[in-house]
């Protein structure tokens, strides 16, 4: 018996956003057994293909602009100081490299491959495996973080700094890229370069076959696992502190005594559950997709691969909901640039105008009104 997969691969959900062409592979006599045509596509599976085709570009560029802000916002203003704003940033770099592979892998929509030079195939697939491990992971830490600093206040200062907020994302960086490397010598692409998917030797299928399962539970299963069950808590803790922050005792107790330090994780906590939240319900259906190996209906394998580059791209709008001091910090960095200097510049301006013609005219009556006494 031979073993079926999918050719075009793609390692968010199997397969290409391309109707999928099954491959069937006969393990014992080392060849390809032949092509199962594909079934006649339905009017809604074209129409979803035509709509993915526009509105993953839209997402991808806008995803990518809105997290090199963020980036910029994290990294430059007074927002890095804060242990959370290094992994925040982290987050901004691989959805960035994860938007770029995406963005490579649906040129072949417009029919523009970039397969056809030499180690192209592996290396996308190689970035793309390690931002989507790094991007899901950069969130379980900051929940695993926040979760520290709300039920353990007495170890944030010595878990929840800068210093080790680096040391784990420098970390987990290192254990991708060198976790992941098998991808790099398991796939590739063949004439006529439109596709990229696993090689179909025994041996290489296999490996990859295998260690694709386990990266299947390592991506959509530990850190989802841990960021519904974390975040709830938190968000359970936060209600609890808000409902008792209501009462009138508890508020006049508040004014009477000294700030706490630990308000702050609770006023924080906000954009934290915010980004969780969002990004667990738009990608666990690709997630579970994914693990259990389900194909069918393409057209729900299509809405899901797009949840999950919206994912990826709605970030920074997420850091503008549940952020004032980011939204301040965009404010300020809008009034730095070059347009907005000078727009700000003629709008002082015509107030100076404004006012010297209110001082003048002020003068002009009170002399009017001198010569008449």
């Amino acid at each position: 018996m031979g073993s079926y997969y999918v050719g075009s691969y793609n390692h968010s959900s199997m397969n290409d956003t391309k109707i999928p062409v099954m491959v069937l592979y006969n393990k014992t006599d080392d060849y390809y057994q032949g092509f199962m045509p594909p079934p006649p596509p339905s009017q809604l599976l074209l129409d979803i293909m035509e709509f993915n085709r526009w509105a993953v570009l839209f997402i991808i560029v806008f995803g990518v602009i809105g997290n090199v802000v963020s980036f910029y916002i994290f990294t430059k203003s007074k927002l890095r100081k804060v242990s959370t704003s290094r992994y925040f940033s982290a987050i901004s770099i691989v959805d960035i490299g994860y938007l770029l592979s995406t963005l490579c892998t649906n040129l072949t929509k417009w029919g523009v491959s970039v397969y056809h030079v030499h180690g192209l195939c592996p290396l996308i697939m190689y970035v793309n495996h390690i931002c989507t491990f790094l991007s899901i992971w950069y969130v379980a830490s900051l929940v695993i973080e926040k979760f520290i600093g709300l039920f353990w206040p007495s170890k944030k200062a010595h878990f929840c700094t800068v210093f080790r907020a680096k040391c784990v994302i420098i970390g987990l960086a290192i254990l991708a890229v060198v976790c992941y490397h098998y991808v790099t010598w398991t796939v590739g692409s063949d004439y006529p370069y439109m596709y990229c998917y696993p090689w179909p030797e025994n041996e290489l299928f296999e490996t990859w076959n295998k260690l694709n399962k386990v990266d299947a539970v390592v991506v959509s299963v530990i850190p989802y696992v841990l960021i519904f069950c974390l975040s709830c808590l938190i968000g359970v803790k936060t209600w609890q502190f808000y409902k008792r922050n209501r009462s009138t005792g508890f508020r006049l107790h508040r004014r009477q005594t000294a700030y706490v330090p630990q308000d702050k994780e609770y006023k924080t906590s906000g954009l934290l559950l915010l980004v969780a939240y969002v990004t667990f319900f738009l990608s666990i259906t690709n997630g579970v997709f994914r693990v259990l190996m389900i194909m069918q209906p393409p057209e729900m394998i299509l809405i899901a691969q797009l949840f999950q580059t919206i994912s990826y791209s709605i970030k920074p709008i997420l850091y503008i909901l549940g952020s004032r001091p980011y939204r301040k910090e965009i404010w300020r960095a809008m009034k730095h640039t070059f347009i907005c200097k000078r727009l700000f510049r003629s709008a002082s301006l015509s107030e100076m105008q404004t006012v010297s013609q209110q001082t003048d005219n002020g003068r002009a009556i009170e002399i009017i009104i001198e010569k008449t006494m």
